[in-house]
């Protein structure tokens, strides 16, 4: 297993005090904010709990150093459990996400020697939270303040030239006091003064372990330390030497050698800059190096990966890896063209979930008499496997000449989704019209269709809504997107019910008919709100061809989010001759893992791994 792309740490969400909820807008957080308690700059802090107008804070800012005719940015932050909130120009608190600028201003000042009746070097500052009205469930929080000069840098400018400082740090049991001290700030009963610098190190972290080892990567794991006020961050060092500086109790480090042993150890750090001491060294070996092959797992780390539902219901695998997708497989489970008994639960078992219906019953009993086997070999895929539906003389023989082999279900439980996302390799022999290969129905939709189907007649790829007679158009396909007999061809399709719109793909090109105004996404076809009810895999096969004529399926993929890992044979997504889709086993925002797949490649040289979203590509890097 490898990396393809370098990880960078994801924040977690804090838990927040009970009486700070409300006031704190919660998201993923964490900060560049790196502060330097009884800095300079800020004097007279002080804190205190009034009665009746809440948590008062009172601090001056020493300009003393700063240009008059300037205007300056003024901060105010509450960390917490090592994440940091900035009080805005509205009075609310905002979650700021790292390395995004600017940060949230409180208010915009001018130097206070401009003052018309005081003036002189300190800004006197005093802000109110009139619904805090304790300190009960607060302990560990902290305030800071600062200021830069105003502009798109001003808060680079109060990091560059440290224009910071501490106002006060809740212990959690403070007064509840009546009046709040006038002069000096943070004398009197309730105020804390921050003066006093903040000397005890956060305990040490515990039961460091590695959670996860590929040929590049150790993926660590600890307990959380605690402190007096807050722990800020955690130092992991490798081989002594200082990686990182995170905020969560997890980290992965990439960049490794294979089948190398590393000491590593974990320090807490809190704001003060106090470290704790080491968790103790534990001994982390990276697996040795393997090429990428078809079947084997394989990591990717990174960041803004976003996330996938598990709708593997029935527990289905892949090369013995449980996926998180509704519907995928090469068949591997079969031993053979047809189950020994012809039932539903042996053919779902035989074809990982797939199994036979007709139109208006659960099983098709017919099944192994409509001309249906799964072949073992001569398909696109490594494994050579797919499934035939074909005519015989034994269906001619049985069947009037009308009569359409029935489908096969790939999906059959009502319930909405708001995007579903199929591909899979299809094979359409010689007839002019062979049938429908595709074809997903849905109900509690804003239009009045109920199903989309998609066909060929003769080099068209043709798609079309129907239920309701409306007289929407289909879609014949506009060239480059023609079709060749007995070829398989990767076909897409992209429905996003939240939206009414769906797209057809064909090699990775999108289906367009102009005269029919079809030049991208179609809409007014799904409606909204659409509850899927099942996905067919060959609806209907067309007994007017010769014998022998089939459609073929294989590697039939469903799931119900446009995100997905693509592997293509470019680095620029836009140069990619072909693509194949691989196989989610873990999807979080900083680790996909995978299965990889090869799809149609004759080989996994020089190809490379991508985010897609829709038909958006992130590029993640080489696999390697």
């Amino acid at each position: 297993m490898k990396n393809a792309v370098k990880h960078r740490t994801s924040a977690r969400t804090p838990v927040v005090p009970a009486a700070w909820r409300g006031r704190l807008a919660l998201g993923a957080l964490a900060s560049a904010f790196s502060l330097l308690a009884g800095a300079a700059p800020v004097g007279n802090a002080s804190t205190c709990f009034h009665q009746n107008e809440g948590l008062q804070l009172r601090f001056d800012l020493d300009l003393a150093q700063d240009s008059v005719d300037a205007g300056y940015d003024v901060y105010l932050v509450a960390a917490y459990a090592g994440h940091w909130f900035y009080r805005n120009a509205a009075g609310g608190w905002a979650a700021h996400q790292p390395g995004t600028w600017p940060a949230p201003a409180l208010r915009n000042v001018a130097h206070p020697q401009k003052s018309a009746t005081a003036p002189g070097n300190a800004l006197h500052q005093s802000i109110a939270e009139p619904a805090v009205r304790s300190a009960a469930g607060l302990a560990g929080l902290q305030l800071f303040a600062g200021f830069g000069k105003s502009g798109p840098g001003s808060f680079e400018d109060l990091l560059a030239r440290q224009r910071f400082g501490a106002v006060g740090a809740i212990a959690g049991n403070e007064a509840v006091v009546a009046a709040c001290p006038a002069t000096p700030p943070g004398t009197g009963p309730g105020g804390t003064r921050p003066g006093v610098p903040d000397a005890t190190p956060p305990s040490a972290p515990t039961d460091l372990r590695v959670v996860q080892a590929t040929s590049t990567s150790l993926r660590l794991q600890w307990q959380a330390s605690t402190d007096n006020v807050a722990v800020a961050a955690y130092a992991v060092y490798l081989d002594g030497v200082l990686q990182d500086k995170v905020s969560t109790t997890t980290h992965t480090l990439t960049g490794l050698a294979p089948a190398t042993s590393y000491a590593l150890r974990v320090h807490a750090l809190d704001a003060a800059g106090n470290a704790s001491a080491a968790s103790g060294v534990v001994q982390g070996r990276t697996q040795a190096a393997t090429s990428p092959a078809h079947g084997r797992p394989y990591s990717i780390i990174g960041s803004s990966l976003g996330s996938k539902a598990d709708h593997n219901a029935g527990g289905y695998t892949f090369f013995g890896q449980r996926h998180l997708l509704a519907r995928f497989t090469d068949f591997g489970s079969a031993t053979g063209q047809a189950p020994a008994a012809n039932t539903k639960a042996a053919w779902r078992t035989h074809l990982d979930g797939i199994y036979p219906i007709l139109t208006s019953t659960d099983f098709n009993a017919q099944a192994t008499e409509s001309g249906a086997t799964l072949e073992l070999s001569g398909g696109t895929t490594p494994s050579g496997r797919w499934l035939k539906r074909s005519i015989t003389q034994a269906t001619r023989d049985r069947y009037p000449s009308s009569y359409r082999l029935r489908n096969w279900n790939l999906w059959d439980t009502n319930a909405y989704y708001p995007q579903m996302y199929y591909t899979g390799y299809i094979n359409l022999s010689t007839i002019d019209a062979p049938g429908k290969y595709l074809r997903f129905y849905w109900t509690d939709s804003s239009n009045p269709n109920r199903n989309v189907w998609t066909a060929k007649e003769g080099g068209s790829l043709t798609a079309r809504a129907e239920g309701a007679n409306t007289g929407v158009p289909g879609i014949y396909s506009d060239a480059p997107v023609r079709y060749t007999d007995n070829t398989w061809m990767r076909y897409e399709i992209l429905a996003d019910f939240a939206n009414d719109k769906v797209a057809f793909y064909a090699n990775g090109k999108l289906l367009t008919d102009v005269s029919r105004n079809y030049t991208g996404e179609n809409t007014g076809w799904l409606g909204v709100g659409g509850k899927l009810d099942y996905f067919l895999l060959n609806n209907t096969v067309e007994m007017n061809g010769d014998l022998g004529e089939f459609i073929g399926h294989a590697m039939p993929y469903l799931d119900f989010s446009l995100r997905r890992i693509e592997l293509a044979d470019a680095p620029q997504w836009e140069q990619r001759t072909d693509a194949v889709v691989q196989v989610p086993t873990r999807w979080d925002n900083g680790q996909v893992d995978i299965v990889i797949n090869q799809g149609r490649f004759p080989d996994l040289n020089h190809k490379h791994l991508f985010l897609l979203n829709g038909m958006q590509a992130t590029y993640l890097g080489p696999l390697q």
